[in-house]
């Protein structure tokens, strides 16, 4: 646990600067080896200003928070998730919203934890297989350029579910409402 003695004083140098899905970089001192660290210091990095004024935006990097809170141990630091996170945020705050957005991320956590996601032949069309691989073997940005159809994206979903299952990986109990809302959001 890291504390920011002070804080909420009108005269302290963290006032402002610690909000939820803000950025920064910080140093902090530990007191003893299993009590709490104090926050010395904190450079704001970005304060990602879009996610504050767009409901579906916020909820997806919500959902992003969620899914990485309910796989990882407190205090263990995954860079590639961090990494993947950040640049989740990133890509959220400066396009629209949509359901791709959020398989992507599931995606690319899968295959963090190494998972080996592989379409199924029987249940996968040629167009869901294709921007599977493509979806895997490039980084986030670039994929979330791709245009899947709406049947394409069910057929991802419930792809990255069983595999998700399957690797014991908890996907947030809300999925299926956020990718409903954002589907119904997506221009067709």
């Amino acid at each position: 646990m890291t504390l920011a003695k002070g804080a909420r004083s009108q005269k302290s140098s963290f006032r402002g600067k610690l909000d939820l899905f803000f950025e920064a970089s910080f140093s902090f001192q530990q007191t003893r080896e299993s009590g709490p660290r104090y926050l010395k210091e904190l450079n704001l990095l970005d304060t990602r200003p879009a996610l504050r004024s767009d409901l579906d935006k916020l909820s997806l990097a919500a959902y992003a928070a969620h899914l990485l809170e309910r796989n990882t141990e407190t205090d263990t630091p995954v860079n590639d998730l961090f990494l993947l996170f950040a640049d989740f945020l990133r890509v959220t705050c400066s396009t629209p919203p949509n359901a791709w957005m959020l398989l992507l991320l599931e995606l690319k956590f899968l295959q963090v934890w190494g998972s080996s996601l592989t379409p199924e032949p029987r249940t996968t069309s040629p167009g869901a297989c294709a921007i599977l691989v493509f979806a895997l073997k490039h980084e986030f940005a670039s994929s979330f350029h791709l245009s899947p159809s709406q049947s394409q994206i069910l057929e991802l979903a419930g792809l990255i579910q069983r595999q998700a299952q399957a690797t014991q990986i908890n996907l947030p109990p809300r999925r299926l409402n956020l990718l409903y809302r954002l589907k119904a959001a997506s221009p067709s």
